[in-house]
């Protein structure tokens, strides 16, 4: 068992070799050799000795029963991402922007994930409480609001039963969350529940733009969600859920059609289609990242099959934030 795990390593990428600051173990220094994939910016990685040996066992499981081992929260999970949504997290800033936070705005973030955006919003001004599934997320997002001495609230808990009371929240956002719930609607009207009158709802999700007979079947494979809409069905269902005022908000929209009136447009539009991996804003100084899935096989071919089913239905997705206020 490794005995000398640093708390935290800064790695560079240079010429196709990795240096890192801080002692490392063997094993550790034989994954850094292979080096980081081509592109990467530097990524400071927040170690606990204690995460790296107990999904040591893990990950182990992992390799020997191939990809069936984890899904794909699990190793989102495992490589810290924190914008594992459409648009990524340029596509969060840009919104954000958009809408307008006031200080003091009370906003309760569904499947927060590693915390990234609930962190953004907390340097805004918001009061931010954040909610995930995973106990292996929101360890590693209250260690990233800890290294950027944030305050922010933290649950475990289900889109559909939020364990909080109703009539509190001016805003609910998410994040390419709500797609995986078995029952949007329900979902929907959770987050209904929870907000005071006039709040908001910002769900930022994919959705098909043209059928295809393998479509859903590939998503539900790769990703685990048992359902794509296209944009007007997730209309439908916020509006079964009580919400009014629902409209789609994209990249590029006009800021009178948004919420606030300090509204901008979006600073960097996409050209349509669902975008592939963004290298250019992927850097996240905050990022914790369980080293192992850097050497596992399973894991690389995960998103080398993602980037591929981007690629090949670009034309059939696309992706907005669907807003609506509760009355």
């Amino acid at each position: 068992m490794d005995s000398c795990l640093p708390s935290r390593m800064l790695i560079y990428p240079i010429q196709g070799r990795v240096i890192c600051t801080g002692r490392m173990s063997r094993s550790l220094h034989k994954i850094l050799r292979r080096g980081l994939p081509q592109g990467w910016k530097p990524i400071l990685i927040a170690l606990e000795a204690r995460r790296h040996i107990l999904l040591r066992e893990e990950w182990r499981s992992f390799i020997k029963e191939g990809n069936k081992g984890m899904n794909y929260h699990e190793i989102i999970a495992a490589v810290g991402e924190g914008s594992a949504h459409p648009g990524g997290y340029q596509g969060t800033v840009d919104f954000i922007r958009f809408a307008g936070i006031t200080p003091g705005l009370r906003v309760l973030e569904v499947g927060c994930g590693t915390g990234r955006t609930a962190c953004l919003l907390t340097q805004l001004g918001a009061h931010v409480t954040a909610m995930d599934h995973s106990v292996v997320m929101l360890e590693k997002a209250e260690r990233r609001a800890q290294l950027q001495q944030l305050q922010i609230e933290w649950i475990q808990g289900d889109i559909t039963a939020i364990p909080l009371r109703s009539d509190t929240y001016d805003a609910v956002i998410a994040e390419s969350v709500t797609v995986f719930a078995a029952d949007p609607v329900k979902a929907f009207r959770e987050y209904h529940r929870v907000l005071r009158k006039d709040g908001q709802v910002w769900d930022r999700e994919l959705f098909r733009t043209l059928p295809h007979p393998a479509l859903e079947r590939e998503m539900r494979e790769l990703y685990g969600n048992p359902h794509l809409p296209d944009a007007a069905a997730w209309m439908r269902m916020m509006q079964e859920a009580g919400f009014r005022n629902v409209r789609q908000w994209e990249p590029g929209a006009a800021a009178e059609e948004g919420v606030s009136p300090n509204a901008s447009k979006d600073t960097n539009p996409r050209q349509g289609g669902a975008s592939s991996f963004d290298w250019q804003n992927a850097w996240d100084p905050h990022r914790i990242l369980d080293l192992e899935a850097l050497q596992d096989p399973a894991v690389r071919t995960f998103f080398k099959e993602n980037e591929a089913f981007l690629q090949r239905y670009r034309a059939h997705l696309d992706y907005g934030v669907f807003m609506a206020e509760k009355r």
